[in-house]
């Protein structure tokens, strides 16, 4: 496979720093405006987030906590598009954090609240960009490469279980059909250089047809755990995820 490369530092930063002065700022502003300045007080923020956020999102507010004790920050990981479902429903959410910001843009900036003219959501910020990558798991058992993958994620007797998320829950679940189109577009025009490419293209191998040795995960975290306990052999996810576990692709 291609080998591994690292976020750039820049943009991993940014999310870090976004993240924290988000916390830092919220839970200063509840102390404020609700609890005082005595900090005698708890204050809860509740935070929906992707499940490709849970893992850093849960080590940020371990170590905000740990500077800032009276706040309690209560995470509820999902996918994005779920995620926007749960406040659309009236769950309450202090802050949310998806990994699509069309999903902010498209299910709650321009959404209003049942019975009133409020907006879901009036601000939001992007922090961080990201990559579709194919996982391995540990070892690579399937022996998958940058000239075999496609035609051996489609054979059961080659690859016993390939996983990809929900699109209808998941911004990674349509993204990576949208890979999929790029891939039916680009290697046709290069079939000398990717032999065995199926006739049909990857769209109607990998997902119309309904492969039997796919396992559709609701969001990315249960992926990142069926790959790295040998559950199925590779996975499609986000580069950052891939290196968060540190998992081959």
């Amino acid at each position: 496979m291609m080998p591994r490369r690292w976020c750039k530092p820049t943009t991993a930063f940014a999310a870090l720093v976004m993240i924290l002065a988000i916390f830092s700022l919220y839970g200063f502003y509840m102390q404020e405006h609700y609890l005082g300045v005595s900090s005698a007080g708890r204050v809860e923020i509740h935070v929906l987030c992707a499940g490709s956020l849970s893992k850093i999102v849960s080590e940020l507010a371990e170590a905000f906590r740990a500077e800032h004790p009276y706040v309690e920050i209560r995470i509820s990981a999902h996918g994005s598009l779920e995620c926007a479902r749960l406040v659309k429903a009236g769950a309450r959410c202090d802050l949310i954090l998806v990994s699509d910001y069309k999903v902010i843009e498209d299910e709650l900036a321009e959404s209003y609240a049942p019975r009133s003219m409020k907006r879901y959501c009036e601000w939001w910020a992007v922090f961080a960009r990201n990559e579709i990558v194919l996982a391995l798991a540990p070892g690579n058992p399937a022996g998958l490469n940058e000239k075999n993958w496609y035609w051996k994620l489609a054979d059961p007797n080659q690859v016993k279980k390939w996983g990809r998320a929900n699109p209808d829950s998941d911004p990674c679940g349509y993204r990576t059909l949208i890979v999929f189109n790029i891939c039916d577009a680009y290697y046709p025009e290069h079939r000398d250089e990717f032999p065995g490419y199926p006739e049909m293209g990857i769209i109607k191998t990998l997902y119309l047809s309904n492969p039997s040795n796919v396992f559709v995960a609701a969001k990315e975290f249960d992926l990142m755990v069926a790959l790295q306990t040998g559950q199925i052999d590779a996975g499609w996810t986000y580069l950052s995820l891939a290196e968060q576990f540190g998992l081959p692709y």
